[in-house]
């Protein structure tokens, strides 16, 4: 138990760019905070409540240390700026992740495909952006991590639309459906469910607006079963809205209406405009009901 502590409690101080001096300050000396991150002969106790406390650790992350390699709680708070559009916040956060000290090829792939979104939606180089997309799939990316694979393959889809690069992006786009589809299988977690039904919202989304409608209600329709297994209303409203407008475009007026009465049904469950969000970020005027 003391080693998991030490290590843990060394992981955070790292991550906060936090000295062992700065750490020690007013409750113990430095020594002793190196004593406990190093496994050494470790007594003082009493004191370790007060330095979890200064850390922010919660007592669950002990028990399940793993989740809490450098930079893990870094990326995990990127990716909820990405998730919610607060892409400048995420590039800072970015700026702060030294990633020679990321230690797992998984760790690098998030880095370095938050970074291509990140640059994506901050009108940096496009050059950059598939460098970094290209970076995570090709040279770090593990083939258990199909989520993963999957955003950056969207990622370059999006960047070969806006090089107007059609057919390109459209292959990146297929490629997407395919990695997100294997990840939708292998859920096991509630937080799994999560994480892939806001990837498959993003990918329905591209697919509406490069007019993929075939897969884009294929692929609605999958997820959607998904949501309704799991016993999950999150964002099952958004996947009902985007399969009606796609069919909308394609002039099927009355199965659109049904979708779009489904989906202000479920209001009361979940109120969400993330459709609208994902839409003007790309500056694509969405088919009015």
């Amino acid at each position: 138990m003391l080693k998991k502590i030490g290590l843990l409690v060394k992981e955070r101080r790292q991550d906060l760019h936090m000295s062992q001096v700065e750490l020690a300050k007013g409750i113990c000396t430095q020594t002793t905070i190196s004593t406990l991150e190093n496994n050494g002969c470790f007594s003082k106790w009493e004191l370790i409540p007060e330095i979890i406390k200064r850390l922010d650790i919660d007592v669950k992350e002990i028990e399940n240390k793993s989740l809490y390699r450098y930079g893990e709680r870094n990326l995990r708070q990127v990716e909820l700026c990405l998730l919610t559009h607060k892409f400048s916040k995420a590039l800072k956060l970015l700026s702060k992740i030294k990633k020679e000290n990321l230690d797992s090829k998984d760790l690098l792939a998030r880095f370095y495909c938050d970074l291509g979104f990140s640059q994506l939606f901050m009108d940096g180089s496009l050059d950059d952006v598939t460098t970094s997309f290209t970076t995570a799939i090709y040279k770090h990316t593990s083939k258990n991590n199909q989520m993963v694979i999957s955003w950056s393959f969207l990622g370059m889809a999006i960047a070969y639309q806006r090089l107007r690069l059609q057919k390109r992006s459209l292959e990146y786009f297929k490629l997407a459906i395919s990695k997100l589809n294997i990840s939708l299988r292998n859920i096991h977690k509630k937080e799994d469910l999560w994480v892939n039904t806001q990837l498959a919202l993003a990918v329905v989304v591209f697919g509406f607006e490069i007019s993929e409608h075939q897969l884009v209600q294929k692929e609605c329709d999958l997820v959607m079963n998904i949501l309704r297994c799991n016993y999950s209303y999150y964002c099952l409203k958004d996947f009902y809205y985007v399969k009606g407008i796609s069919l909308k475009a394609e002039n099927k007026e009355e199965a659109a209406e049904k979708l779009f009465m489904q989906s202000n049904g479920l209001c009361c469950l979940r109120s969400s405009n993330n459709v609208q969000k994902l839409l003007k970020i790309n500056q694509y005027d969405v088919v009015k009901q």
